[in-house]
Protein backbone atom coordinates (compact mmCIF):
# COMPACT_ATOMS: atom_id res chain seq x y z
CA UNK A 1 0.00 0.00 0.00
CA UNK A 2 1.35 3.38 -0.64
CA UNK A 3 1.65 6.14 1.36
CA UNK A 4 -0.64 9.21 0.67
CA UNK A 5 1.72 11.61 2.24
CA UNK A 6 4.31 10.45 -0.35
CA UNK A 7 2.32 10.45 -3.01
CA UNK A 8 1.04 14.18 -2.91
CA UNK A 9 4.24 14.92 -2.07
CA UNK A 10 5.35 13.68 -5.84
CA UNK A 11 2.38 15.01 -7.75
CA UNK A 12 3.62 18.54 -5.62
CA UNK A 13 7.04 17.88 -7.13
CA UNK A 14 5.84 16.92 -10.39
CA UNK A 15 3.65 20.30 -10.42
CA UNK A 16 6.33 22.16 -9.73
CA UNK A 17 8.22 20.78 -12.83
CA UNK A 18 5.42 21.73 -15.31
CA UNK A 19 4.94 24.98 -13.81
CA UNK A 20 9.01 25.41 -14.39
CA UNK A 21 9.18 24.55 -17.96
CA UNK A 22 9.54 27.73 -20.00
CA UNK A 23 7.66 28.67 -23.10
CA UNK A 24 10.78 27.18 -25.49
CA UNK A 25 10.46 23.67 -23.53
CA UNK A 26 6.71 23.74 -24.10
CA UNK A 27 7.25 24.53 -28.23
CA UNK A 28 9.90 21.27 -27.91
CA UNK A 29 7.62 19.45 -26.14
CA UNK A 30 4.42 20.30 -28.53
CA UNK A 31 6.51 19.56 -32.00
CA UNK A 32 8.05 16.26 -30.02
CA UNK A 33 3.95 15.14 -29.40
CA UNK A 34 3.18 16.18 -32.94
CA UNK A 35 5.50 14.07 -34.45
CA UNK A 36 5.50 11.19 -32.45
CA UNK A 37 1.63 11.08 -33.22
CA UNK A 38 1.98 11.48 -36.81
CA UNK A 39 3.65 8.35 -36.83
CA UNK A 40 0.18 6.49 -35.67
CA UNK A 41 -3.58 8.07 -35.88
CA UNK A 42 -3.85 9.32 -32.29
CA UNK A 43 -3.53 13.02 -31.71
CA UNK A 44 -0.83 15.02 -30.26
CA UNK A 45 -2.63 16.23 -27.16
CA UNK A 46 -3.99 13.21 -26.41
CA UNK A 47 -0.64 12.20 -26.24
CA UNK A 48 0.63 14.90 -24.27
CA UNK A 49 -2.24 14.14 -21.67
CA UNK A 50 -1.67 10.31 -21.67
CA UNK A 51 2.48 11.13 -20.91
CA UNK A 52 1.41 13.90 -18.10
CA UNK A 53 -1.15 11.35 -16.20
CA UNK A 54 1.21 8.50 -16.29
CA UNK A 55 3.77 10.51 -14.56
CA UNK A 56 1.27 12.59 -12.31
CA UNK A 57 -0.08 9.10 -10.84
CA UNK A 58 3.77 7.46 -11.18
CA UNK A 59 3.30 4.44 -13.17
CA UNK A 60 5.99 6.74 -14.87
CA UNK A 61 7.91 7.65 -11.62
CA UNK A 62 10.86 10.67 -12.21
CA UNK A 63 12.83 10.48 -9.93
CA UNK A 64 14.16 13.71 -7.86
CA UNK A 65 17.38 13.28 -8.34
CA UNK A 66 17.46 12.47 -11.98
CA UNK A 67 19.64 14.70 -13.96
CA UNK A 68 17.78 14.31 -16.92
CA UNK A 69 15.58 17.35 -17.72
CA UNK A 70 11.75 16.96 -16.90
CA UNK A 71 11.73 18.28 -20.29
CA UNK A 72 13.55 15.38 -21.97
CA UNK A 73 11.94 12.75 -19.45
CA UNK A 74 8.36 13.76 -20.78
CA UNK A 75 9.09 13.36 -24.00
CA UNK A 76 10.80 10.02 -23.69
CA UNK A 77 7.53 9.19 -21.97
CA UNK A 78 5.58 10.79 -24.72
CA UNK A 79 7.54 8.24 -26.94
CA UNK A 80 7.49 5.26 -24.94
CA UNK A 81 3.41 5.04 -25.07
CA UNK A 82 3.61 5.76 -29.28
CA UNK A 83 6.17 2.62 -29.43
CA UNK A 84 3.38 0.95 -27.11
CA UNK A 85 0.63 2.06 -29.16
CA UNK A 86 1.98 1.09 -32.52
CA UNK A 87 2.66 -2.42 -30.71
CA UNK A 88 -0.93 -2.94 -30.76
CA UNK A 89 -2.39 -1.16 -33.32
CA UNK A 90 -6.31 -2.03 -32.52
CA UNK A 91 -4.96 0.04 -29.75
CA UNK A 92 -3.92 3.10 -31.85
CA UNK A 93 -6.90 3.08 -33.78
CA UNK A 94 -9.05 2.82 -30.04
CA UNK A 95 -7.10 5.85 -28.85
CA UNK A 96 -8.45 7.95 -32.07
CA UNK A 97 -11.73 7.24 -31.90
CA UNK A 98 -12.09 8.26 -28.38
CA UNK A 99 -10.56 11.56 -28.55
CA UNK A 100 -12.56 12.17 -31.67
CA UNK A 101 -15.60 11.44 -29.19
CA UNK A 102 -14.37 13.01 -26.46
CA UNK A 103 -13.38 16.34 -27.48
CA UNK A 104 -15.48 18.39 -30.82
CA UNK A 105 -13.17 19.51 -33.78
CA UNK A 106 -12.52 22.62 -34.95
CA UNK A 107 -14.01 23.10 -38.73
CA UNK A 108 -10.31 23.85 -40.32
CA UNK A 109 -9.31 20.27 -39.08
CA UNK A 110 -12.60 18.50 -39.91
CA UNK A 111 -11.15 17.14 -43.54
CA UNK A 112 -7.81 15.70 -42.12
CA UNK A 113 -8.90 14.15 -39.21
CA UNK A 114 -12.10 12.57 -41.53
CA UNK A 115 -9.03 11.66 -43.84
CA UNK A 116 -7.48 9.52 -40.55
CA UNK A 117 -10.70 8.20 -39.44
CA UNK A 118 -11.10 6.52 -43.15
CA UNK A 119 -7.54 5.79 -42.73
CA UNK A 120 -7.84 3.73 -39.74
CA UNK A 121 -10.99 1.85 -40.88
CA UNK A 122 -9.58 0.45 -43.68
CA UNK A 123 -6.58 -0.62 -41.35
CA UNK A 124 -8.92 -2.32 -39.49
CA UNK A 125 -11.02 -3.79 -42.39
CA UNK A 126 -7.78 -4.92 -44.27
CA UNK A 127 -6.57 -6.30 -40.78
CA UNK A 128 -9.89 -8.28 -40.09
CA UNK A 129 -10.08 -9.52 -43.81
CA UNK A 130 -6.17 -10.86 -43.66
CA UNK A 131 -6.81 -12.95 -40.32
CA UNK A 132 -10.35 -13.73 -41.23
CA UNK A 133 -9.00 -17.67 -40.89
CA UNK A 134 -7.00 -17.02 -37.52
CA UNK A 135 -9.18 -17.40 -34.64
CA UNK A 136 -6.15 -16.65 -32.22
CA UNK A 137 -5.27 -12.97 -34.06
CA UNK A 138 -8.87 -12.19 -34.12
CA UNK A 139 -9.28 -12.73 -30.58
CA UNK A 140 -6.28 -10.61 -29.67
CA UNK A 141 -7.30 -7.97 -31.65
CA UNK A 142 -10.85 -7.89 -30.14
CA UNK A 143 -9.84 -8.24 -27.10
CA UNK A 144 -6.96 -5.49 -27.29
CA UNK A 145 -9.71 -3.22 -28.73
CA UNK A 146 -11.82 -3.81 -25.99
CA UNK A 147 -9.16 -3.14 -23.24
CA UNK A 148 -8.50 -6.18 -22.13
CA UNK A 149 -5.02 -7.71 -21.11
CA UNK A 150 -2.73 -10.47 -22.83
CA UNK A 151 -3.64 -12.88 -19.90
CA UNK A 152 -7.62 -11.70 -19.98
CA UNK A 153 -7.77 -12.82 -23.62
CA UNK A 154 -5.14 -16.53 -22.77
CA UNK A 155 -7.98 -16.53 -20.43
CA UNK A 156 -11.42 -15.89 -22.04
CA UNK A 157 -10.06 -17.54 -25.59
CA UNK A 158 -8.24 -20.84 -23.51
CA UNK A 159 -5.18 -19.84 -25.37
CA UNK A 160 -1.88 -21.72 -24.23
CA UNK A 161 0.75 -18.94 -23.91
CA UNK A 162 2.41 -20.34 -27.12
CA UNK A 163 -0.50 -20.22 -28.74
CA UNK A 164 -1.16 -16.38 -27.96
CA UNK A 165 2.94 -15.30 -28.31
CA UNK A 166 2.58 -17.28 -31.71
CA UNK A 167 -0.70 -15.31 -32.65
CA UNK A 168 0.59 -12.15 -31.31
CA UNK A 169 3.84 -12.91 -33.64
CA UNK A 170 1.58 -13.35 -36.68
CA UNK A 171 -0.11 -9.82 -36.17
CA UNK A 172 3.34 -8.04 -35.60
CA UNK A 173 4.41 -9.23 -38.99
CA UNK A 174 1.82 -8.49 -40.69
CA UNK A 175 1.73 -4.79 -38.90
CA UNK A 176 5.44 -4.70 -39.70
CA UNK A 177 5.27 -5.95 -43.78
CA UNK A 178 2.36 -3.20 -43.90
CA UNK A 179 2.75 -0.42 -41.77
CA UNK A 180 6.43 -0.55 -41.44
CA UNK A 181 6.64 3.52 -39.65
CA UNK A 182 3.30 2.23 -37.99
CA UNK A 183 1.28 4.72 -40.01
CA UNK A 184 0.55 5.59 -43.72
CA UNK A 185 3.33 4.34 -46.09
CA UNK A 186 3.05 7.19 -48.06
Amino acid sequence: MSDPKKDLHYVNFIELEVQSLTLADWEAIDLAAINFANDVAIDPMWLLEESLKRISNGTRKWPPNNPTPFRNFLCGVMKSIRSEVCKNLPGAIDCYYTYLEAYPVPPDEMLERQDNEEWAKQVIEKTLDYFSEDENVLAIIMGKAEGHTGEEIRDQENMSRQQYDAALKRLSRYRNANYPRGSRNE
